[in-house]
């Protein structure tokens, strides 16, 4: 099971040649150290906003290596990723066992993930948020086959986020609102370079993603019980403004 988005998937991107180099005791080399100017706009934008960028990026580098590995769960993650980005207490973090993700394509795919679960519930995620999303750009163009699709993206992302999801500032009108410290939320759909985005749409959006998630079918997705057990305010699994 992988994350599917029609954008990914026009790139052509998954490649059973590994033409990239993988040392396992030499990991850093392959995500830094990231592009400057990329980490100095992202450094302009809004935790979530970093965060999406992630877990985009981390799509891009499972499509790479789909129907290598069977496992579901890096997707399922993602999923839960998303929901997190929303509330981080919708999703539970993947246990990365290093003797589990050995070799040339469970390795990276670790990588992707450990990119996701450092920007979302790292301590440091918060004043960090930017280098997360730098590493991981850094990270899929060297694994993947051809970066130009990919490039594409990514510059139109960025591009579009600067306009949306600037870091807050201390005196913005909705300071208080509960998403204020990580600035507005950030629907998948925005990271769709193909489509039409309104940020209008965001709550309608939102809605309609956490309505279509099933924790019985998602173990990193907490149940609406678990929710209630962490004083969850308002319906689990639906977007409800006081």
């Amino acid at each position: 099971m992988t994350v599917r988005r029609r954008y990914i998937d026009s790139a052509a991107i998954c490649d059973a040649s590994l033409r990239f180099v993988w040392d396992e005791w030499d990991v850093e080399s392959t995500y830094e150290p990231a592009r400057p100017e990329e980490a100095e706009r992202m450094a302009a934008l809004s935790r979530r906003a970093n965060c999406a960028l992630t877990i985009g990026i981390a799509e891009w580098i499972l499509a790479r290596f789909e129907g290598m590995d069977p496992d579901p769960d890096p997707a399922l993650f993602l999923q839960a990723a998303w929901a997190a980005n929303i509330d981080e207490r919708y999703g539970y973090e993947i246990d990365i066992v290093d003797a589990e993700w050995r070799g040339p394509v469970r390795g990276p795919i670790s990588m992707a993930l450990t990119f996701v679960l450092d920007a979302l519930f790292a301590e440091e995620a918060g004043p960090n948020s930017s280098m997360n999303p730098a590493w991981a750009a850094h990270f899929a163009r060297h694994v993947l086959p051809d970066t130009t699709a990919f490039d594409a993206w990514l510059a139109f992302c960025l591009a579009r986020f600067e306009q949306l999801y600037p870091v807050p500032s201390a005196d913005a009108a909705d300071w208080f609102a509960p998403e204020a410290d990580g600035g507005a939320l950030v629907p998948a759909e925005s990271l769709d370079p193909d489509k039409a985005f309104d940020a209008a749409d965001t709550d309608a959006l939102i809605d309609c993603f956490l309505r279509g998630l099933d924790p019985n079918t998602n173990e990193f997705l907490a149940t609406p019980a678990e929710l209630v057990e962490l004083d969850f305010k308002g319906t689990p699994y639906r977007l409800v403004r006081d």
